[in-house]
């Protein structure tokens, strides 16, 4: 699928890393507008982001490639206005509500159709992929973005690149799957989001305890320590959720994060620095609750409202932790580190013994005959 369709997967790359991006360096454009207005600038970015998303699921089925040219058309000239400093209440505004509209309009309907795109056999690993390079291009502007002009430069150039992108007739045009999906309850749906949820609160207090001991300098040495290990398990982890399914890695990744935490709350964060390694779990727990549950027990029809609101709880986390740290709260160890490990195993016992597995059970099998066929024609061929 990546290989035939490879510059439609790159607009996708370009379209999910804007978000990242404009949400990752906020504070750059509330800087030069004011300091005094970062929480506030923040805050009117986050609501007019997910305003833009829902508004854009509501509209999903009329969104078509003209519809993407003139959203892109319409991020260029945000990207411009940024180079033009505006003081104020109009310029805090200006940058805050465009910024939104600009980043996730048309966000439910490109991740709709990426997993309309995508079969049971390969959502895994397209979406580790995918996932993969979403990081990867937020990683490389982070090295060179230290301005606003700077965030300007990469934004425009984004969108820039997806216009010249939407001149091929292969992008926005994938074939849909109808078939490729399992249907699940609303119940084990609305379980899987709240194991997401859970995750992204265990993430929020995390951020809060570690903010509270390193400088913001250490802080982004450790994330970005994360991030790494993160991207490799994008990669193998969506290999390997199709092959043996999908529950067994979420349940190995909340397992594995849960003793993690509870070995830095015995230390009374003594550890915390530690909690670089979590990215093993981190790049797993993020391919599964962004992408890949919503194309597995979601019909093709309703996969951008699910995958919408997985989008609108992950930026939600992102504006939590940075809003404690600009409004100075924090969070005391004692009494809420130790409740992420409760709240990890929670999520264990919920996907272990409440949730079923999404890949169905004939493809496993499937799998599995040809690795034994595989390996039995190397050993034939071994002894001959």
């Amino acid at each position: 699928m990546l290989t035939s369709q490879w510059l439609f997967t790159i607009y996708v790359v370009l379209s999910l890393a804007s978000i990242y991006q404009l949400t990752s360096f906020h504070f750059l454009i509330s800087d030069f507008i004011g300091s005094q207005n970062a929480f506030i600038f923040m805050s009117y970015l986050f609501l007019s982001t997910t305003l833009s998303i829902i508004v854009g699921c509501g509209i999903h089925h009329k969104v078509g490639k003209k519809f993407h040219v003139l959203w892109n058309l319409f991020g260029v000239v945000y990207a411009i206005f940024l180079l033009y400093k505006m003081d104020g209440l109009p310029g805090l505004m200006l940058y805050s509500v465009l910024g939104g509209v600009t980043t996730g309009l048309c966000v439910p309907n490109i991740i709709s159709k990426f997993l309309n795109s995508t079969t049971f056999e390969n959502r895994g690993s397209a979406c580790g992929i995918l996932i993969f390079f979403v990081y990867v291009v937020v990683f490389i502007s982070a090295a060179f973005i230290a301005s606003y002009v700077q965030l300007a430069l990469f934004f425009l150039s984004f969108k820039v690149l997806a216009l010249m992108l939407l001149t091929s007739k292969s992008v926005l045009s994938s074939k849909k799957e109808e078939l490729a999906f399992l249907y699940q309850p609303r119940l084990v749906v609305y379980l899987y989001l709240f194991v997401w949820f859970l995750f992204l609160l265990v993430d929020i207090i995390v951020s809060n305890i570690a903010s509270q001991r390193f400088s913001r300098a250490e802080i982004e040495i450790i994330n970005l320590e994360s991030v790494l290990l993160g991207l490799f398990t994008m990669i193998i982890g969506g290999a390997l959720m199709d092959n043996v399914g999908r529950r067994k890695l979420i349940t190995l990744a909340f397992l594995y994060l849960g003793v993690e935490y509870s070995f830095i709350s015995l230390s009374s964060g003594e550890l915390i620095r530690y909690t670089f390694i979590d990215g093993v779990a981190w790049g797993i727990i993020t391919t599964v609750f962004m992408f890949v549950l919503w194309g597995d027990a979601i019909k093709p029809g309703e996969r951008h409202l699910f995958s919408a609101f997985s989008m609108i709880v992950a930026l939600a986390s992102i504006y939590f932790k940075n809003a404690l740290s600009i409004l100075g709260f924090r969070l005391d160890f004692t009494q809420t580190f130790p409740l992420t490990s409760i709240f990890l195993f929670l999520s264990v016992i919920i996907t272990s013994f409440y949730l079923p597995e999404t890949l169905p059970e004939k493809v496993i099998q499937s799998k599995e005959l040809r690795n034994y066929i595989e390996t039995a024609k190397k050993i034939k061929e071994k002894y001959k």
